[in-house]
């Protein structure tokens, strides 16, 4: 049986951003005014690389594959992180974290099973979204969720009642907070 190597990732956590953004602000409103006409033949852009509209939009960052212990599901997506400014250099975050959850062993009875834990920050708790698929093929999941600043998942077997799980693979961040 040959074994799918195991890969981990260290992503920029939704705090390093918030961070990046507020030390950025200052850029944004200059970028903001070369774009808008008003000062453009004054001020040429700083940048000719970095639009408006980069500044706006999120980035997507890929996670995964992640298997369960005997390579039998796995799960693999991407995430975006949201700025939302809310005063003057603060922000909150949104998260959307998607994906597909493939199960590799329907004709066994077995299910596809993943655990996602997303740390809420200004609570300072965990909260938890478990997919699960028993069918052939692949099963795609979204979760949104505001002020997150880590995001753990978990890739599992389970039986078709999702009671018991087994073959649990390792906890891997999709998000990370260092």
């Amino acid at each position: 049986m040959t074994t799918i190597p195991r890969r981990t990732t260290n992503l920029r956590s939704a705090r390093n951003i918030v961070a990046l953004a507020t030390a950025i602000t200052p850029l944004a409103a200059l970028l903001a005014v070369n774009f808008a006409g008003t000062a453009t033949a004054a001020t040429p852009n700083p940048d000719p690389t970095v639009t408006a509209t980069e500044t706006n939009t999120p980035s997507e960052y890929p996670w995964g594959p992640f298997y369960a212990k005997n390579n039998k599901a796995s799960a693999q997506g991407g995430y975006t992180v949201d700025l939302i400014p809310v005063g003057k250099g603060k922000y909150r975050t949104k998260v959307w974290v998607h994906g597909k959850l493939t199960n590799l062993d329907h004709g066994s009875g077995k299910c596809a099973y993943a655990e996602l834990k997303l740390h809420l920050f200004k609570a300072k708790r965990w909260v938890w979204q478990d997919i699960k698929w028993c069918g052939a093929g692949d099963k795609e999941f979204a979760v949104r969720k505001r002020d997150v600043d880590a995001v753990k998942i978990r890739v599992s077997q389970s039986d078709k009642w999702g009671r018991h799980l087994f073959n649990k693979g390792d906890w891997n961040y999709v998000v990370s907070p260092e």
